[in-house]
């Protein structure tokens, strides 16, 4: 073969290949997310785990843990350690203690539409406002 020929041979080989690399399907890899309960398991949590196991996060290029709370876990201290990358709250009461101390966390969202909390007497109490808490306390 003379000089030119190899050359465009080469050239045509070179943009074979890379006709071939621009068609071929880039294989990512998954984006590792640890994402941290509020408590132990329970069934307001069922999605999170659900999602980790029929494999909607990793469909979505996620490799999910989801890693349960209890009461010795503080996963709001561990989000801002970086040791998790989100965390599910119990209430708003932390977002807004974060805003007015300027802690730089995020809400993503809001799961329940209504705070889960409650304050109950019993009827025979004499509890009929919040000033009555206070005279009983």
């Amino acid at each position: 073969m003379n000089g030119s020929r190899q050359v465009g041979c080469r050239a045509l080989g070179l943009l074979v290949g890379l006709a071939t690399l621009a068609w071929a399907a880039p294989a990512f890899a998954r984006d590792k997310v640890t994402f941290g309960t509020n408590w132990k398991a329970q069934a307001e949590h069922g999605g999170y785990y659900q999602a980790v196991v029929d494999g909607t996060y990793e469909r979505h290029g996620l490799d999910v843990t989801v890693r349960q709370g209890g009461p010795q876990v503080n996963h709001a201290q561990l989000l801002a350690a970086g040791k998790i990358d989100f965390n599910m709250g119990g209430n708003l009461f932390g977002q807004f203690n974060y805003v007015q101390s300027k802690v730089p966390m995020v809400t993503v969202a809001a799961i329940f539409q209504k705070e889960p909390q409650v304050l109950l007497a019993h009827p025979d109490a004499g509890v009929r406002d919040f000033p009555d808490l206070a005279r009983r306390s």
